[in-house]
């Protein structure tokens, strides 16, 4: 099945359809197409750490989902410094 690189969220709703069948290897390589293709997607890293949570690979999946909350984090901080710079100084 080849995806659709301007059908972002279909791919990712089907990366969770192969998670919730149990065919994580499938929402592991899907997940991992589409981030190919639009860069940054919390939903494919979800399904993806949530995937290799289910084949008993902790440690990666727990990276998978690190990069979650890293990645967020650093969005919100460089979106915070430019949108409310003169409304919070100390955000600086």
């Amino acid at each position: 099945m080849e995806l659709d690189p301007l059908a972002h969220y279909s791919n990712c709703d089907l990366a969770m359809q192969f998670y919730n069948s149990g065919d994580y290897d499938q929402a592991i390589s899907y997940s991992r197409k589409n981030l190919e293709m639009v860069n940054y997607c919390p939903y494919e890293h979800l399904w993806i750490g949530e995937s290799l949570s289910q084949e008993h690979r902790y440690s990666e999946s727990v990276a998978e989902v690190n990069l979650i909350n890293t990645r967020e984090r650093i969005g919100r901080r460089r979106y915070r410094k430019r949108a409310t710079l003169t409304h919070y100084p100390e955000i600086a």
